[in-house]
């Protein structure tokens, strides 16, 4: 897609610790996972502090909550998270879609915003992901599905073994064996995903949701609904 070229369409990722100026943080796993010398993951991180996309719907800490996005004054980024990565895409070329299964275009956006802590708690092993979908198109979406797709390989792949946790709306993965190939001689971890948020339904009058951090009243949400 030609915008796809543009310089301010792209995959935006910044860290509370590493603002304009600050050359000092440790990045040393960025240097490990091969994105280049310290020079040039500090100019990136610091590039996209200065060129947050506040006014797309990236989120931001709004310390003087003036309503604008000072890069000086306000930290990019879920508020109180030590990372995050946002990014914005759609669906609106159909040579892309056709070929996904012969799809063609909804008109659907999809704002993906994904965040961590650097903790030493149970926050520090885990990561979030809040998947925000306006429809821009004409057409009327009465009923649809929404679903995390993933191909976990927790190791070896040929011993995996997953299953589902309905009363916790959480699915799993975890080694079929007490020693993985790949992570001996450590014991093999296990990975969940866990549905915190679903999405907004009809509910009772009594009945309240969450959207876009705020509380609704007469709506509730989805739990895990199927694995």
């Amino acid at each position: 897609h030609p915008a796809a070229g543009l310089p301010g369409n792209r995959i935006y990722r910044v860290r509370k610790d590493i603002p304009p100026g600050n050359r000092t943080a440790d990045v040393s796993s960025e240097i490990r996972d091969g994105e280049g010398t310290a020079s040039q993951i500090y100019d990136q991180y610091q590039k996209d502090w200065l060129e947050w996309p506040w006014q797309s719907g990236a989120p931001y800490d709004d310390k003087n909550k003036d309503g604008r996005y000072d890069p000086s004054i306000d930290i990019p980024g879920f508020k109180g998270a030590d990372q995050t990565i946002w990014t914005v895409s759609n669906d609106l070329n159909p040579g892309l879609t056709s070929n996904i299964f012969g799809a063609v275009p909804s008109g659907m956006e999809l704002q993906l915003t994904a965040w961590a802590y650097d903790r030493q708690d149970g926050l520090g092993y885990m990561y979030f992901s809040k998947y925000l979908l306006i429809n821009k198109s004409s057409a009327i979406f009465d009923s649809m599905y929404v679903t995390m797709w993933s191909d976990p390989d927790l190791g070896d792949y040929s011993d995996d073994l997953v299953g589902c946790d309905t009363t916790r709306s959480l699915g799993f993965v975890y080694n079929g064996k007490e020693v993985d190939n790949v992570y001996s001689p450590l014991p093999p971890p296990a990975v969940g995903f866990d549905f915190f948020q679903g999405p907004t339904v009809p509910g009772k009058p009594t009945d309240s949701a969450i959207f876009a951090g705020k509380w609704v009243r007469g709506k509730r949400n989805l739990p895990m609904t199927t694995f």
